[in-house]
């Protein structure tokens, strides 16, 4: 007597848990719980569905002509898989995170319909062959993120590389993106703490943000012609770059340099120096400036302890709070065109002449003038006035005091060097009643004692080391 099996039953009896597919006769998967590891999907099924592999020990997998679709997740945490491959007959449409942490995947020959798919080989740390057949030119975001990949060059045809596609690739040392490639992902090469040579695609416009934040072994880069924007942390960390050209260049955004290796840098047409922009460069002297009207914004070159020199060949018409905290080298600032400053002991404007070199040690911007003042330590306190008084700013005693609040005095810098400081309950006979964010910032004081005034504290008053 012979038993007579569907071929859903027979799919059953090796593992292949499915479901029909309504009008065909193919099948979905939706488990496998077979004890084969090598696996070759049989012809009869068309979609491999959500974490239908997941967690099992299978080591090799091909995925026939008659698959169309896999599903997220299909093969992830497979830790025991090394080799994966898929028919080249048609491109098939995958899901995101396919192969996440199969940490043995080591041969890969894939055929998708949109590309390499989002987290596709997330912490696959052994990848070493890889060969791709794309519908759709596009690294998806955080495809490679993790893995263990050395090199790698990606044939030209690529147009797209999404946010933190190659982050976290610790052994990563030089890649080489086409020439084919107009847009790059935020944080593409986060944390990529071995890469040291890249080659960029021509076609590009910006550096995105947090591209290269942490690239530690980085020491050089070219920046394509193309280039107009650079990214908010875009090379934050960067400790060994040394130089950079970005003579187009129009934008930086904030923080783009900070703790980078930069000995010196010439901006020909940028006008803003954002937000910390190049703050801790410890190695960084000489800054050349030469876009017009330049803006200078808080924090710009916090810690550059080196800075000796800011070159400028337009009007610096906006010197950001605390843009020069922690200079020890108190740099020159040397204009190439007038400049009006107001002298606070003399009161009667002066014009510094072109080329001439002012020494400034601190500084308040009123409109369109600049006042110097000397206090004991160097610091570059506040800025440009948009319809505040910036005249109600003064010095006094270690203090940098904002004396126009109605009902008293609001501290906004203290430059003194004392081991224990007492804050005084008037300066200039107005009560202190506040203190402004960062007031304490550059203060290596032991103990501070605070008044009763007081009616309001910043939450940041910069006691983060103390």
């Amino acid at each position: 007597m012979f038993n007579i099996f569907s071929k859903k039953e027979r799919l059953e009896a090796k593992g292949y848990i499915t479901e029909e597919i309504p009008n065909s006769k193919l099948f979905a998967l939706c488990k496998y719980t077979g004890n084969e590891t090598d696996i070759s999907i049989p012809e009869s099924i068309q979609i491999i569905k959500q974490s239908a592999f997941q967690y099992t020990d299978i080591t090799s997998i091909y995925v026939p002509a008659s698959v169309t679709q896999i599903g997220d997740n299909a093969f992830s945490d497979c830790h025991q898989l090394t080799k994966a491959e898929t028919s080249y007959e048609k491109n098939i449409k995958i899901g995101k995170d396919v192969f996440k942490n199969c940490e043995r995947l080591v041969n890969v020959r894939l055929s998708s319909s949109a590309g390499i798919p989002d987290g596709c080989f997330i912490n696959c740390a052994s990848i070493e062959h890889s060969d791709f057949q794309m519908s759709e030119p596009i690294v998806g975001s955080h495809a490679f993120e993790g893995s263990k990949i050395i090199s790698m060059q990606l044939p030209e045809g690529f147009t797209v590389i999404k946010d933190g596609a190659y982050a976290n690739c610790t052994v990563l040392t030089d890649i080489t993106l086409p020439d084919s490639v107009t847009e790059i992902g935020n944080g593409l090469f986060a944390g990529c703490y071995n890469l040291n040579n890249i080659v960029l695609p021509n076609k590009i416009t910006k550096i995105s943000d947090h591209c290269f934040e942490g690239c530690k072994s980085l020491n050089s880069i070219i920046i394509p012609k193309t280039v107009t924007d650079i990214g908010e942390y875009a090379f934050s960390g960067c400790s060994n770059l040394s130089s950079i050209q970005i003579n187009n260049v129009r934008e930086i955004q904030k923080y783009a340099f900070e703790h980078t290796g930069l000995t010196k840098i010439t901006l020909h047409n940028v006008s803003k120096i954002p937000e910390g922009c190049f703050s801790y460069c410890e190695k960084l002297a000489t800054v050349t400036l030469a876009g017009d009207n330049i803006e200078i914004e808080d924090y710009a070159f916090r810690g550059c302890k080196k800075l000796k020199k800011i070159i400028s060949s337009s009007k610096i018409k906006k010197i950001g709070r605390k843009a020069f905290v922690g200079c020890n080298q108190k740099p020159n600032i040397s204009i190439k065109e007038n400049i009006t400053i107001e002298s606070p002991e003399e009161n009667e404007p002066k014009i510094v002449e072109s080329h001439q070199t002012q020494q400034v040690k601190h500084s308040i911007i009123s409109g369109q003038s600049l006042e110097i003042y000397d206090p004991p330590i160097y610091q570059v306190a506040e800025i440009e006035v948009n319809g505040e008084e910036a005249k109600d700013w003064s010095f006094k005693d270690n203090y940098i005091i904002d004396e126009g609040k109605i009902d008293g005095i609001k501290i906004i810098d203290y430059l003194g060097k004392e081991d224990n400081v007492i804050v005084p309950t008037h300066i200039n006979g107005e009560k202190v009643i506040g203190f402004d964010k960062g007031a304490f910032e550059t203060c290596k004081a032991s103990t501070i004692e605070i008044p009763g005034t007081i009616k309001y504290i910043a939450k940041d008053l910069g006691f983060d080391n103390k």
